[in-house]
């Protein structure tokens, strides 16, 4: 992430990087009127698109204004309790890229330090349009919390934004089965192996984006090649088998599959998770290097340890022909 701005943007927004599609951008955009959503949006769940949505319907309605979010990297735990750090669903460049598809106009990130942390409640807002010269609204959550020792909320924001003629609009939180939808609900879940919920809070499957890598070609031998893909997330899935659909992030192309997120105990156990795929209509895979976008739309089973090749070649059989008897009823004809 390239954070080089012009000198009049920098004595502006110190370090502010603003996204806009694929490509960074320096400068020239921010004496727009903006209307912006705040927050960290890990995971850009349903909740966080409802803030979102605030924004963009606010500069839909004034011809000329942009939509914007601020988010922040690295993720405030990583700065004030790095022993006890969030671990993250999504890194920063897929965050951004998801939140770029919900349809906010620009996407601005700021490096969270513990100088910024440190920051008087008061101070939020006018360092905002200063910025922002013609910022026109904010919205967050109803938890937004910002400044030292978290002590500014939702009350402080409107406080401090009316005298600038800011208007604030917060968004009370979301539900799934009658509990709160967080990023963290969805961590707990993943860990599960909860896809349907997992799945359903962040309003889309979640996806894996990583390159695929040389393997040894065990699924090859047993009958059911695979792909490996290098992947370090932070936030575990559960380890086991899944039903999947990938995509070739260069050409498109869509592959129904099945992956194994694990150890591989049966075979030799690894130092850490490793994410293979098999495709289950035959298609041409693709090669080492190419990039795969994976998305966990159902958790199969757990990972086990077989008494043998032969039992572990067995059990991935049936794994198969469950995972395409599940895509027929999902995808009749």
């Amino acid at each position: 992430m390239s954070t080089h701005s012009s000198s009049s943007e920098k004595d502006r927004s110190p370090g502010l990087t603003a996204y806009l599609g694929k490509r960074i951008l320096e400068g020239g955009t921010l004496e727009q009127p903006v209307h912006l959503a705040i927050g960290m949006f890990d995971g850009v769940h349903v909740g966080h698109q409802a803030v979102i949505h605030e924004a963009i319907k606010a500069s839909q309605a004034q011809p000329g204004s942009l939509s914007g979010v601020l988010t922040f990297d690295p993720h405030p735990s990583q700065v004030l309790r790095p022993d006890q750090a969030t671990a993250l669903l999504m890194p920063l460049e897929q965050r951004v890229e998801r939140m770029l598809e919900v349809g906010i106009d620009k996407v601005f990130v700021f490096p969270f330090t513990r100088e910024f942390a440190a920051g008087e409640a008061s101070e939020f807002v006018p360092t905002l349009r200063s910025w922002f010269p013609m910022l026109k609204s904010l919205y967050v959550g109803e938890n937004f919390r910002f400044g030292a020792m978290r002590s500014g909320n939702v009350d402080t924001l409107t406080e401090t934004a009316g005298p600038l003629d800011i208007r604030v609009g917060v968004l009370r939180r979301k539900s799934y089965q009658g509990e709160p939808i967080s990023s963290s609900a969805i961590r707990a879940s993943l860990a599960q192996g909860e896809m349907s919920a997992v799945n359903s809070m962040l309003g889309s499957p979640y996806r894996i984006s990583g390159t695929i890598i040389a393997g040894k070609k065990v699924g090859r031998g047993l009958g059911f090649p695979t792909v490996n893909i290098s992947w370090n997330p932070e936030a575990l899935p559960r380890l086991g088998v899944y039903r999947v659909e990938a995509s070739d992030m260069a050409s498109g192309d869509k592959f129904c599959g099945i992956a194994n997120y694990g150890l591989h105990p049966t075979v030799s156990e690894a130092a850490s998770p490793l994410l293979e795929v098999h495709f289950l209509d035959g298609s041409e895979f693709p090669t080492t290097g190419d990039k795969l976008e994976v998305s966990l739309l159902e958790f199969i089973r757990p990972e086990m340890k077989f008494s043998s090749m032969e039992a572990l070649q067995e059990q991935i059989r049936r794994d198969v022909e469950a995972v395409k008897a599940k895509d027929a009823d999902t995808n009749p004809g």
